[in-house]
């Protein structure tokens, strides 16, 4: 069973990894490019229904754009992802290739640039946690080998407490979304569940203990 602890709304937030149409459209760079998105496009309406969720109970949330322009694009970091993606025209600012992808964020939910794979380089993400007292993330999102891993990694280094949620992230390829839960799941530093099991939790800490 779960420790309820470690998704109490008092002290988490879930963070919604570049859902975005680039990643993810069928029109998208990813799909021009050859890259497979239809699992992360059937990942989410189920993320849609586990944010409303985290809505509801008034949990943070935190969107993450991935964003590549002439002020971040190294020529290291160039180099990196020229075989994969052309940086030219991918995830640029202000482009429809950068929008999100279904999900709205609300008026009081945080929007966040993000410039490398993980959430926290080049962001004010630390400082935005402890501003509002997470030491939890529940980590959604794509792509699951990608940001969300690099996310996670770095996020536990930082000695928060890591919750991926399973059925809310995604891979170019199912099997390299496996693969990747498999990875963090490997030596159970991360906890890896479902959003059935978080929501609840969430029912179980709202509901007065019985005397």
């Amino acid at each position: 069973m779960m420790d309820i602890n470690i998704v109490d709304p008092k002290h988490s937030a879930l963070i919604v990894i570049d859902v975005q149409n680039d990643f993810i459209h069928s029109e998208g760079a990813m799909a021009k490019g050859g890259s497979t998105v239809t699992p992360a496009q059937e990942m989410v309406p189920q993320l849609i229904k586990f944010i409303e969720e985290a809505g509801n109970i008034d949990m943070p949330v935190i969107y993450t754009l991935a964003t590549h322009s002439r002020w971040t694009d190294t020529p290291s970091w160039r180099q990196r992802l020229s075989p994969v993606v052309d940086l030219d025209h991918f995830c640029r600012p202000n482009t429809w290739g950068c929008d999100f992808y279904q999900v709205k964020p609300r008026e009081d939910d945080l929007v966040m640039l993000k410039p490398r794979f993980s959430a926290f380089i080049g962001t004010h993400l630390e400082l935005t946690l402890g501003a509002i007292g997470a030491i939890n993330l529940i980590l959604t999102g794509v792509a699951t080998g990608g940001c969300v891993e690099a996310t996670a990694k770095h996020g536990y280094m930082l000695d928060y407490n890591i919750v991926v949620v399973e059925d809310c992230t995604a891979g170019g390829r199912d099997e390299a979304h496996r693969a990747a839960l498999q990875r963090l799941d490997a030596r159970r530093p991360f906890v890896i569940t479902s959003s059935k099991e978080i929501i609840q939790a969430w029912q179980e800490t709202a509901t007065p203990a019985k005397v």
